[in-house]
């Protein structure tokens, strides 16, 4: 071929230059390739952009590659060499280091349809979980509402199944569920333990306390039929809602009190801020200002709930939870078990609210070290657990001690043990009945009904 310079171009017709670019790549036929005259053609890299080619298959990668070394050197510019084969040469060189970064860029094309591939799987499969979190969450709040509603309806309902054998006395924040029954003086007071029994867990008692004297029982706020009263429910609210409700129902003093448990440091209390208005108690194993410390000796620490958690157990309490007759531990007749039950929920969250207030209503009875010189019984129930082995006979004797140390409340005052569970006013009514009878015949003050 004709030897180029630098000042002149070779010339070169369309077939030489095709002929030329098809025998040095070698990828196309030339029965791809259909002229189109009538337009100037340049030397090789101005020629190829002007023909008209099966843009498929070898002729079509031929096509691109003839587009790029136009773009490369240039639609009017020198080509490099001495001769068309030196152009041809720099410009398969040129196409190799583009088909390079090509089968980079294939590699990276094909990474990018890998990751759409898995990003649509992602979207897919989140999209899947998020139906069936939605799935659930409908149906978690499905059963919400289901068991809200039902609970509203059985409250409703065991309302009028069971209404209050006492009558509801107005302290102006809400109403208190006092009974009464007979007549005379001294008025005696029950206060039940912390827990959902309320006034009826003197049933059996106060119906023969009533043959002698005039005998209250009542639900603190929340309990049984009780409406819920303001926080924090600690022993000096109680003590003061109490004698709210006696003034209110024109119930005068003087008063006997009967506590058990931890009804006992309510009682206590109430005889400190009110002792003109007390002629006697009855402790009936009783809670002790210091027992918390005490029993914490030997290992025994109570769980008190945390009082942030009271909005969870409110929710709860209106699902229903704690559930309704989970067993009958005391065998108590039905006319005393049934609304104790029915009552539970509503009645758990006041034990929630007194129980938080644990503490402080230990440390205000003990407040309180001596009360007068009225009548006093302390009734304590003595009986290890099997199952502690040597520490249950040590936590008995702790319990029993403990029990002794109330008897300073008072000068006149007498103790007394039995082997009885912790709710004797159910179990042996008979031991409470007796010591009621006893602290009313030793006040002096006593009226029989007629």
């Amino acid at each position: 071929m004709t030897q180029l310079t630098t000042h002149a171009r070779p010339p070169l017709t369309r077939r030489k230059a095709i002929s030329a670019l098809f025998a040095c790549v070698g990828e196309a036929d030339r029965s791809d390739v259909a002229y189109r005259p009538g337009r100037r053609l340049h030397p090789l890299i101005g020629v190829m952009p002007k023909i008209s080619l099966d843009r498929t298959g070898d002729a079509g990668r031929l096509w691109r590659d003839c587009c790029m070394l136009r773009t490369h050197w240039g639609q009017g510019g020198t080509w490099p060499g001495r001769s068309p084969f030196d152009g041809l040469r720099a410009s398969l060189r040129v196409l190799g280091e583009a088909r390079g970064r090509n089968a980079g860029d294939a590699t990276e094309r094909h990474s990018r349809r890998m990751y759409m591939k898995a990003r649509k799987l992602a979207i897919s499969i989140i999209r899947w979980i998020g139906r069936i979190l939605l799935v659930v969450l409908i149906l978690f709040l499905g059963l919400i509402i289901y068991l809200w509603v039902r609970e509203s309806i059985l409250r409703n309902r065991y309302r009028a199944q069971y209404p209050p054998p006492g009558r509801m006395v107005s302290i102006g924040t809400h109403d208190i569920h006092l009974n009464c029954v007979g007549s005379g003086s001294p008025t005696v007071v029950f206060e039940s333990d912390l827990d959902q029994y309320g006034s009826m867990s003197w049933v059996p008692v106060q119906e023969k306390i009533g043959e002698l004297t005039r005998a209250c029982s009542y639900d603190r706020a929340g309990i049984l039929w009780s409406e819920p009263g303001p926080l924090p429910r600690d022993g000096e609210t109680i003590a003061l809602e109490l004698h709210t409700v006696l003034d209110a129902a024109g119930e005068e003093g003087p008063f006997v009190l009967v506590g058990h448990a931890f009804g006992g440091a309510n009682v206590r209390i109430f005889a400190g801020m009110y002792p003109d208005d007390v002629s006697g108690m009855v402790l009936l194993e009783s809670s002790h200002p210091e027992m918390l410390t005490r029993f914490a000796e030997y290992g025994v620490v109570p769980e008190i709930p945390d009082r942030n958690i009271r909005p969870l157990i409110l929710f709860l309490s209106h699902l229903g939870t704690p559930g309704r007759y989970k067993g009958n531990v005391y065998n108590l007749p039905p006319e005393i078990y049934d609304p104790v039950q029915a009552f539970l929920p509503q009645s758990s969250m006041t034990w929630f609210d007194e129980k938080v207030e644990s503490r402080n209503t230990l440390a205000e009875a003990g407040q309180y070290m001596h009360l007068g010189g009225w009548p006093l019984i302390v009734l304590a129930t003595s009986g290890p657990s099997p199952s502690l082995g040597d520490l249950g006979l040590e936590l008995d004797d702790l319990s029993i001690k403990l029990q002794r140390e109330l008897l300073l409340l008072c000068e006149n005052s007498e103790f007394r043990s039995y082997e009885i569970g912790h709710y004797p006013q159910l179990q042996r009514p008979e031991v409470v009945i007796q010591a009621i009878q006893d602290v009313l015949r030793r006040s002096g003050d006593t009226s029989p009904s007629s």
